[in-house]
């Protein structure tokens, strides 16, 4: 059996990863454990004397209430020096968490770039409405926040909970989506250049445009927005042009957390012919929620079973009735252990693989995190190396 130290061929272990990466991105479905696998690897991190964020989209309230963080924090919160004892950091590590809030990161934004005519754009009805829009697409927000954590270098390394999505590399697509929406040209199409003549005449046709489909109110409220908000496009798509290359770099990996499902094989299939297509780094594949002893189970152990009541002289009823409740459950664990195993076939060939068991505690809990964290731990953890051959 390999050890954990197999894992990846860029540093030669997920141990090494922890140690060298600025960024670990973890994808893949809703409902799969990816929050929780996010939170084990921030704090496996913090174990090695790391100075890890947690950035989370929308955890469970109890891991929320666990981790210490809410909506509307302005700062990621420091988990407290006392509960890191128990869970073996030492003082040169940190763990802190937060909560992706949209909004907030688009006012921050405006703050930021806008200067001191910001408050006049966040009181702007026609920013309201639309940064409603944007700030609700979390993968955009989500970069932009990435970017600016990166930017001043206050952590040792970001694991990114990803927002649940089939498409697992969604996010990254989400600058150009967003670009396409704030589309500089309409900007200057709605706030022409009032030098000239052509330009006074066509901000006076525009202005007659609006006032008849909006009133001459909405029509000030959206000039006010389009001059307002043109001064930030610049930096919001410098910044996600930025994110784009740094998510090529050799500083990021990216990862898949999934469990045996019927469309587990197809999406990771999916996920690692992307990874290539679009030039980034696979770290590799976490198989969650495996049983710690596959079921012993068969229908030979049922027959036998059956043999050695009739051997007891039982009822032959009673036997049939017996092995009637079990056949159900039978069938659904020999299906189950197959769709295990044919994943983990599947998964092996793609890239990287590590399987983590099902745990005794609650995985929404601290503790449940830290006995997560000890599977991803390099002495303990099995891993499975990649099999031999192409996507």
């Amino acid at each position: 059996m390999s050890t954990i130290e197999d894992l990846h061929e860029v540093d030669g272990s997920l141990y090494a990863a922890l140690q060298s990466k600025r960024l670990i991105v973890c994808c893949g479905a809703g409902g799969v454990g990816k929050t929780t696998t996010s939170a084990a690897l921030a704090l496996a991190a913090a174990r090695l004397g790391k100075k890890v964020l947690a950035l989370t989209i929308d955890p469970s309230k109890r891991l929320a209430q666990t981790l210490g963080v809410d909506r509307n924090t302005p700062e990621p919160v420091k988990i407290n020096r006392d509960r890191l004892e128990a869970l073996n950091v030492p003082l040169t590590g940190e763990l802190h968490a937060w909560l992706l809030d949209p909004q907030l990161i688009s006012d921050k934004v405006v703050n930021e770039e806008a200067g001191d005519q910001a408050e006049t754009l966040k009181n702007n009805l026609i920013y309201q409405q639309i940064s409603g829009i944007v700030a609700g697409m979390q993968e955009y927000t989500a970069v932009e926040a990435l970017h600016q954590f990166l930017q001043d270098r206050r952590y040792d390394l970001i694991i990114l909970d990803t927002p649940p999505a089939r498409h697992a590399l969604r996010f990254i697509d989400s600058p150009e989506r967003v670009a396409a929406f704030l589309d500089k040209r309409i900007f200057r199409l709605f706030v022409p250049s009032q030098a000239g003549l052509i330009g006074k005449m066509a901000s006076k046709l525009i202005d007659e445009v609006l006032d008849r489909a909006f009133g001459e109110v909405t029509r000030r409220e959206l000039k006010q927005f389009f001059e307002l908000f043109s001064r930030l496009l610049d930096h919001l798509h410098h910044n996600q042009a930025e994110m784009s290359e740094i998510f090529k770099s050799d500083e990021v990996l990216f990862f898949m957390v999934t469990t045996a499902r019927d469309d587990a094989i197809d999406e990771a299939q999916r996920f690692a012919s992307e990874i290539i297509q679009r030039g980034l780094t696979l770290g590799g594949f976490f198989l969650n929620r495996c049983p710690l002893n596959e079921s012993s189970l068969t229908q030979t152990s049922i027959e036998s079973l059956s043999e050695r009541l009739r051997d007891q002289r039982i009822e032959e009823d009673e036997v049939s009735s017996l092995c009637s409740l079990l056949d159900p459950l039978l069938r659904s664990e020999l299906r189950s252990s197959d769709l295990r195993r044919e994943t983990r076939t599947a998964l092996k060939a793609l890239g990287p693989l590590i399987t983590l068991n099902e745990l005794d505690r609650d995985p929404s809990t601290l503790e449940g995190i830290s006995e997560l964290a000890n599977l991803l731990d390099k002495e303990h953890h099995p891993l499975e190396p990649p099999s031999e051959g192409e996507v």
